[in-house]
């Protein structure tokens, strides 16, 4: 192009001055490009080098991946100390949660030799808890500190344990018959050394289970009752007792991600962990292990059918070489997370 006058240039130069000083002063604040090495920041800790902590790490994360305007968080009305989280009550969780992972054979141990006899989880049993009494072992327990072994039981009524306000000739004349009553919550912890015999459970007759809801009792009938784990998941044992046997936990998360910035069509990733690894070693981004990536369009039902085959057949056990030395290996996918249906 040509100017028609110096006059022109002038004014089209001052302006291009305005915007190019507009520029430098936002580049002051977002950088979108690399950074000279001498200019990265240095941090230490799990965020470390980019991130000083978890909070800057998160926002980065949420302003890139949901395209959120910078302008908002830079204007004066932002005020950072209103960012907050919310969480479940972790009790919640543990009281709701806490005692199935116990009580499954694909995660606890099934059975315990108990004084040359195998008690599994499941069985009833006779223990002694300042009398002779009936109940459920619902967990066999390892304190870890001291190696010693605790019992989770659930308790067995007879009628004389039973609340005032349940208590009748219908009920009585069925206890005369041998009819017990299962109480769900709270459950007992003991030592092997109170077990005292194993009852066979065809010669129990159980219809009701007394469960306690806003303080007070009731009762409802036990077909209602959540079945435990032992009576619909059945493991092989392994090929000889020497045998170490090993038992993970794995979770599986599927997401989608953009490949680069606003582009619409997106990558699906699968993700696995082991829960059995303390936390501080499953937050490392070396213990997240990559299974394959779904592209766009991908039908990731087709995808999990190989994935599924495989854990069907861990779940029954596996002979594999671990460190050098055969170990029976049994895996189960404990968790499935995920942000859509």
């Amino acid at each position: 192009m040509s100017l028609e006058s110096d006059e022109e240039y002038e004014t089209m130069s001052s302006d291009n001055e305005e915007r190019h000083d507009s520029d430098i002063s936002e580049e002051k604040l977002f950088v979108d490009e690399a950074l000279a090495k001498n200019k990265l920041p240095s941090y230490d800790g799990d965020f470390a080098p980019y991130f000083q902590n978890l909070t800057t790490a998160a926002l980065f994360c949420w302003i890139y991946k949901h395209n959120i305007s910078t302008n908002i968080i830079m204007r004066p009305e932002f005020n950072r100390d209103h960012i907050m989280a919310y969480q479940l009550s972790i009790s919640d969780i543990i009281w709701n949660h806490g005692t199935l992972w116990a009580e499954l054979p694909l995660f606890g141990q099934e059975q315990l030799m108990i004084s040359e006899e195998i008690y599994q989880c499941g069985d009833f049993v006779y223990y002694y808890d300042n009398e002779r009494k009936l109940g459920r072992l619902r967990a066999i327990l390892l304190n870890e500190e001291n190696q010693q072994y605790r019992l989770r039981i659930q308790k067995v009524l007879d009628y004389s344990d039973l609340p005032g306000t349940f208590k009748g000739e219908l009920r009585q004349n069925r206890s005369l018959s041998g009819e017990v009553w299962l109480q769900d919550e709270p459950f007992l912890i003991i030592t092997t050394s109170q077990i005292s015999e194993k009852v066979a459970a065809d010669t129990l007759r159980i219809t009701e289970i007394l469960y306690k809801h806003h303080t007070y009792w009731h009762i409802r009938d036990a077909t209602f009752s959540y079945q435990h784990p032992s009576e619909y998941i059945s493991i092989r044992q392994p090929p000889s007792p020497t045998i170490p046997v090993y038992k993970l936990f794995l979770d599986i998360y599927y997401d989608d991600f953009g490949t680069f910035r606003n582009v619409y069509h997106s990558l699906g990733g699968v993700y696995v962990q082991f829960g059995n690894t303390p936390a501080c070693q499953r937050k490392l981004l070396k213990n997240h292990f990559v299974i394959r990536f779904v592209p766009f369009g991908g039908n990731f039902n087709e995808f999990m059918l190989p994935f599924i085959s495989e854990m069907k057949e861990f779940e029954q056990g596996k002979l594999m070489e671990v460190n050098g030395q055969d170990a029976w290996v049994i895996a189960s996918l404990g968790v499935v997370t995920a942000d859509l249906p």
